[in-house]
């Protein structure tokens, strides 16, 4: 199971990150003022009871060998 990405609510300009890219999914995202780039997921009801009971959210970077940016995740329904 993977979570699907989805627009973004909030502020910010709208872009998605490898939409020519046929490697890699698109992934819809906005920009703030300051760089910071916000995704969204959604979860199908299945993964929510999974995490419920105690499944883990695992996330995986491809640095290709460059230094890692700062990440944060978060859960957050103030959107």
């Amino acid at each position: 199971m993977c979570p699907e990405p989805i627009d973004p609510p909030g502020e910010g300009y709208y872009i998605v990150i490898a939409k020519d890219q046929s490697q890699y999914n698109p992934l819809p995202a906005k920009v703030s003022d300051d760089g910071t780039i916000h995704t969204c997921w959604s979860f199908t009801n299945e993964e929510r009871y999974d995490i419920e009971h105690g499944a883990n959210l695992h996330l995986f970077i491809s640095t290709f060998g460059k230094p890692l940016q700062p990440l944060r995740m978060e859960v957050n329904s103030d959107y």
